[in-house]
């Protein structure tokens, strides 16, 4: 039985949804770009940079999944967004504490033990409270990236007269979102006796090739995409820039977001998933390669952009695709796989083995590596793309 929703009920739900991915990602814009060059400031090696950026997607494989799990089987997603933010809040205001690594390593684990969740569970909550609306995904996700480009924009100069105002501002963000979760109600559920039997072969349908191929390729994507993040701050700061141009940068990165709101929809009418993800990863390949090529802002700006443009084409298709592939009572799992591939594995790999090869080999020269294996890695899964799973795809289609 649908409930069908009144049109004041949508622009409610529409505008404390757009809210809600706005404070996330302000949160994130306050955080994420300059705590790399907070490591550094505080005598942080890059290859202790590298670990300290580990322990984010550590966290999303190991902890991040427990929560997803809470949720699913509980059907109170909203309760435990109740939880996690409070305690993301709280452990942020530690870190201006810390002035030592095994100190900044302890931090890091509370901190994203309860963060990593955040984005996961808001996703499976949000496609749940958009059934029977007629709102994509986009329309609300597009928050995320508006507050992201204006926190970003705005904190670089604060944040360059003292960075403990990072923390300040990411926890102030945390608290209004945390208050906005109080406006906010799990969608009633039922879940079925046939839906209960067919759990098993749903998480069977992870191990489907055209699965397997968004995931590697979402993996991949984020390896290279994490060396690149982690080192830009200090790669920029190496080469005289300063935490307003880190901001400037970051907003840049947002704005290539955009066009990929208002034009996807369209796209994925006209265009396979498997054609723009891999597209999308050449484009991140590339994006890598132009920075170390010169440490020019205008070139900085253009590798920024695209790389938004390209991280939005891969993230947006990659949930949208698995969240068409999953059971709704499975929801907040099939998004945890997602984060454990990219966020968890991506990002361990790509900070600790960019943080081993800038010690040994210096940031250009990394980013190079990484660009050229990632663009080899797009040439070969075009290849199984055309002689594997677009066969298949075209077979199933016959049948059906």
């Amino acid at each position: 039985m649908q409930i069908k929703i009144s049109h004041d009920g949508e622009r409610t739900i529409i505008l404390r949804l757009l809210c809600f991915y706005g404070l996330i990602y302000i949160a994130e814009a306050f955080f994420l770009p300059y705590i790399t060059t907070y490591y550094s400031s505080q005598g942080m090696t890059p290859l202790k940079i590298g670990i300290l950026s580990s322990i984010g997607p550590i966290c999303a494989i190991l902890v991040q999944p427990f929560w997803a799990a809470r949720s699913d089987r509980s059907g109170k997603g909203i309760l435990i967004l109740r939880i996690v933010i409070p305690a993301t809040m709280i452990s942020v205001m530690l870190f201006p504490l810390s002035n030592n690594f095994s100190a900044l390593l302890l931090i890091n684990t509370v901190f994203f033990s309860f963060q990593t969740c955040i984005v996961p569970l808001g996703i499976a909550m949000t496609v749940s409270s958009l059934e029977n609306t007629g709102y994509s995904f986009s329309s609300v996700r597009i928050g995320g990236t508006l507050g992201y480009a204006i926190a970003a924009a705005a904190s670089g100069s604060l944040i360059q007269s003292d960075h403990r105002w990072s923390f300040v501002l990411t926890g102030a963000a945390y608290l209004l979102l945390f208050l906005l979760t109080l406006t906010l109600h799990d969608k009633p559920r039922v879940i079925t006796k046939t839906a209960v039997s067919r759990q098993q072969s749903a998480r069977h349908l992870l191990f489907k090739p055209r699965i397997l191929f968004v995931l590697v390729l979402a993996c991949a994507t984020q390896i290279v995409g994490s060396c690149y993040s982690s080192f830009l701050g200090p790669y920029m700061m190496e080469s005289e820039f300063h935490e307003a141009d880190i901001g400037r940068a970051m907003m840049i990165s947002a704005l290539g977001e955009l066009p990929v709101f208002l034009l996807m929809d369209r796209i994925r009418k006209q265009t396979s998933t498997f054609i723009v993800l891999l597209i999308a990863s050449g484009i991140l390949g590339i994006r890598t390669l132009l920075p170390s090529v010169t440490a020019d802002f205008g070139v900085i700006a253009v590798a920024q952009f695209l790389g938004g443009v390209a991280y939005m084409l891969v993230y947006y298709n990659c949930v949208i695709f698995l969240g068409s592939e999953t059971l709704e009572h499975l929801r907040s799992r099939a998004q945890s796989a997602l984060v454990v591939v990219q966020v968890g594995i991506g990002s361990i790999v790509g900070n600790i083995g960019g943080g081993f090869l800038v010690g040994k080999k210096g940031i250009a020269l990394t980013y190079q590596i990484f660009s050229g294996a990632l663009l080899v890695l797009v040439m070969g899964m075009a290849i199984i793309y055309i002689f594997l799973i677009r066969k298949r795809t075209d077979q199933e289609t016959d049948r059906n």
